[in-house]
């Protein structure tokens, strides 16, 4: 996976170290808080799991404050994720 390759991997790491601080905050996860903000651009996400701990985790209501979300939007723009999302071979599939 592109993204997660060792040239890139420590500057995407950047993103998920600033949604973990906002998750800290909340007593919650980085995932719960990623989940939460993909809700909130009006997307319904669905996360896969290998465990059903893991998956009641991830299906708790996280609610974000608009604050909280315009700190996610601000990280956004000021980290690039680099890599892309999966191998061409793969993205050439579903074209």
């Amino acid at each position: 996976m592109p993204r997660f390759q060792p040239d890139v991997f420590d500057d995407n790491l950047l993103l998920v170290r600033a949604v973990e601080g906002i998750a800290l905050n909340k007593g919650k996860t980085a995932a719960q808080v990623a989940i939460a903000w993909v809700m909130k651009q009006g997307v319904i996400p669905l996360p896969g799991s290998n465990s059903v701990e893991r998956v009641k985790e991830n299906s708790e209501v996280i609610e974000l404050k608009d604050d909280e979300v315009e700190e996610i939007d601000r990280i956004l723009k000021r980290v690039e994720v680099k890599g892309g999302r999966a191998p061409p071979m793969l993205l050439a599939m579903y074209q």
